[in-house]
């Protein structure tokens, strides 16, 4: 029986089929998990409802990752995949655990602070839906899939190969920059509130809730990991400068007491 799969797997990445059949498989993977995140927990957005801005960048995203997926060679280009998935699939669980738990998604801040909250973590808020429980585990085995039909080592890509994959990763980029500069702009969005505004939301990106569903999985998750490490933010001189006399004053306030 064993026997007998490897062949059909042999035989699917040594056919026609098997050259692009992985990166449709991949590329559901992808798209089935944000869709998916959007459909189960989309009742908790409390901005007015315009799907197309997380639906466009988590298009965007798709066609990024599935270009990278094309673009790299056999060995790397599997652990990639089942990383990428795995990681992903992790982030909506550990967002339906923390929604549960704190009534918030998941943020790479959270990890600053994981220490001290080990401590008082009761397992039976370790709960999560069954149904998030099943589009991770199903979208996991989607890309465990396109794995085994993924061409092996050694099998050389055709310059139609780069040229298709650069185009679907510059078509991704273009959609998440448009999505981001155009259609996120506070004018092309209608909202009663404007602190309900997904512009602002996008923009403070300090509610995860909100802000998972605006920008959908994929797009919070680069963006968060940027807010987090402060990727290329530089702190404003003057209000270093108010911290600094801030703290002098205390010292001496404090001298003085003495």
């Amino acid at each position: 029986m064993v026997l007998e799969k490897q062949r059909l797997f042999s035989r699917i990445r040594c056919s026609k089929v098997g050259s692009w059949l992985y990166l449709v498989l991949a590329f559901v993977s992808y798209a089935l998990l944000a869709a998916g995140f959007q459909a189960i927990y989309g009742q908790f957005a409390s901005f007015t409802q315009q799907g197309h801005i997380s639906l466009l960048f988590d298009l965007a995203w798709c066609f990024i990752l599935t270009a990278v997926v094309w673009l790299l060679p056999s060995v790397l280009k599997k652990i990639f995949m089942l990383l990428s998935a795995a990681a992903y699939s992790l982030m909506v669980v550990a967002s339906g655990i923390m929604l549960n738990m704190f009534n918030r998604f998941f943020s790479f801040g959270d990890f600053a602070f994981a220490g001290d909250g080990a401590a008082f973590l009761d397992l039976s808020y370790l709960n999560v839906r069954k149904i998030t429980l099943l589009l991770a585990a199903v979208c996991l085995l989607l890309m465990i899939f396109a794995v085994l039909v993924a061409p092996e080592k050694g099998r050389r890509k055709a310059k139609r190969d780069f040229l298709a994959a650069g185009v679907m990763f510059i078509l991704g980029t273009v959609i998440a920059l448009m999505t981001k500069y155009v259609f996120l702009r506070p004018d092309n969005v209608v909202v009663w509130d404007s602190t309900n505004s997904q512009a602002e939301i996008y923009e403070t990106f300090s509610d995860t809730k909100q802000s998972m569903l605006v920008s959908g999985v994929y797009e919070y998750a680069f963006r968060d990991l940027y807010m987090t490490l402060g990727i290329f933010r530089h702190a404003d001189p003057e209000d270093l400068r108010l911290i600094d006399d801030y703290i002098e004053s205390r010292d001496k306030h404090e001298n003085n007491d003495m």
